[in-house]
């Protein structure tokens, strides 16, 4: 666990690392606090409800998310009293008469919910994020709602999936669908098509680039899971709009990105330094990128490999190519942005 994740939990110091060692190996892997998206997934029970204060406190449920529908259980402390900051009994005092979000492993047999991270397991009253807007319970329904609803959407009709996604980062709707793109995403279609929707959801973006402060700061905190050559102009675009806190979170995940291809760009860099790193190394990157995405022509999905394939591989190649596109088979394409992607050069 590290630093940050600790003092979240209210551990600081040797203290915290004291407590820490002393504790069994399973609590200690459930309790650092992961991303939204990454908690979302590893729950496998979520669900509203009210916190009724009995001994031990027990839960309600009035609106189920994900797993078994139980209707009422006990919630239990996973590090079993082991966190000093963390007092099973104080949960009714944190969470009060108000509804709530619970995340955890549910115990049918014994009807018990383990709180798997602590007060983060209750929302938003344990735990706020600053990715998506989880000020107040309605707001945080609405986020998982649709969060959710991608993946349910993709059991049945997996292009519909896609085809809803974009339609909601059209539509400016993009915290749920880039805390998707994080983690469900590759739940739900196989890695090469994960990798597929994510470059059409950049481009997407790049185009339709006005989003609102959490989305910022969620494509930032999500940004190694996008091509460099995709993620860079759109996080330079948003870089130079965004707030002072917002612009560095983003010019930080730049320059790891950047770095790691080997561009020479300083962390202090602003964004015509970024913008300087990434053309050093652009060419090289765009052609490794644009040989891998090339694949998006043979999708088993029609909307990325009919609609949105020119388009990543113009974002990535940087250019339409001079042949007509139009009326062309897939894998016509494919041979004509092949011979694109050959004229790229350094």
């Amino acid at each position: 666990m590290g630093t940050k994740q600790m003092e979240q939990l209210g551990l600081k110091g040797s203290l915290g690392l004291c407590i820490l060692t002393g504790m069994h190996l399973t609590s200690f892997a459930d309790v650092g606090v992961p991303s939204a998206a990454g908690m979302v997934h590893r729950a496998d029970f979520i669900a509203l409800g009210i916190v009724r204060p009995t001994q031990p406190p027990s839960f309600e449920t009035t609106k189920f998310f994900k797993g078994a529908k139980l209707s009422r259980f006990g919630l239990e402390d996973p590090s079993k009293g082991q966190f000093l900051t963390f007092n099973l009994s104080r949960v009714t005092e944190i969470v009060g008469a108000s509804p709530t979000i619970v995340f955890g492993r549910l115990d049918e047999k014994k009807s018990l919910l383990s709180l798997t991270w602590l007060n983060a397991s209750l929302w938003p009253q344990g735990h706020r994020y600053d990715t998506f807007d989880s000020e107040t319970v309605e707001k945080t329904q609405a986020f998982l709602d649709q969060l959710l609803k991608y993946s349910a959407i993709a059991k049945k009709d997996p292009d519909g999936a896609v085809r809803t996604l974009i339609a909601d980062i059209k539509d400016g709707d993009t915290q749920a669908a880039l805390a998707y793109l994080e983690v469900a995403v590759e739940a739900d279609f196989d890695a090469s098509s994960a990798e597929h929707i994510r470059a059409v959801a950049a481009v997407v973006l790049k185009n339709n680039s006005v989003l609102d402060a959490a989305s910022v700061r969620q494509l930032a905190d999500i940004s190694h899971v996008f091509l460099v050559s995709l993620f860079t102009p759109l996080a330079l675009d948003l870089a130079d709009a965004a707030g002072v806190e917002d612009s560095k979170r983003l010019l930080t995940a730049l320059h790891s990105m950047l770095k790691a291809r080997g561009a020479s760009v300083e962390p202090s860099s602003n964004v015509a330094g970024m913008r300087r790193a990434f053309t050093e190394i652009s060419a090289k990157v765009q052609r490794a990128e644009a040989r891998r995405l090339i694949s998006i022509f043979e999708s088993s999905l029609p909307t990325l490999r009919e609609t949105y394939s020119d388009s990543v591989m113009a974002a990535l190649v940087g250019r339409l190519p001079r042949e007509v596109l139009k009326g062309l088979s897939s894998a016509q394409k494919k041979e004509i942005w092949l011979r694109e992607i050959d004229t790229i050069s350094d």
